[in-house]
C-alpha cells in the first residue's frame, strides 16, 4: 500500500501542469510596488512573455513606479486581446474595450 501512495505522489508531481508554476498575461502581476518583498509566481518564458512595467489603462502613478506584470513582448496586433494588463498594441492602434482597434 505504502508503495502505491509513494507512486501516486510521484505521477501526480510528474503531472503537474507548468501553468501552475508560472503565469502567462492576463491580470498576471510578477512585482508590486506596494509588496516589493513579496515572491509572486514568475512569468512563463517560453512563450514570448516577460514580466514589465505596466503603464497602460488602470495604471495609477506612484512615486515608487509602477507595478509590474506578465506582458507579451511583441506589440499585440489589430484586433487582439488587450485587456488585463497583456501588452501593448502595436503603434498603429489602441486599446479599447480590451480589444487592440485601428486608430
Amino acid at each position: 500500500m505504502l508503495a502505491f501512495i509513494s507512486c501516486l505522489l510521484v505521477v501526480s508531481t510528474l503531472a503537474s501542469d507548468k501553468s501552475e508554476i508560472c503565469q502567462m498575461p492576463g491580470r498576471a502581476i510578477c512585482h508590486s510596488v506596494d509588496l516589493p518583498e513579496h515572491q509572486f509566481r514568475p512569468c512563463c518564458s517560453d512563450a514570448g512573455v516577460e514580466c514589465l512595467p505596466w503603464t497602460g489603462e488602470g495604471y495609477v502613478p506612484n512615486a515608487d513606479g509602477p507595478d509590474y506584470f506578465c506582458q507579451y513582448v511583441d506589440d499585440i496586433p489589430v484586433g487582439g486581446d488587450c485587456s488585463g494588463e497583456r501588452g501593448s498594441c502595436d503603434a498603429a492602434s489602441s486599446c479599447i474595450a480590451g480589444i487592440c482597434v485601428q486608430a
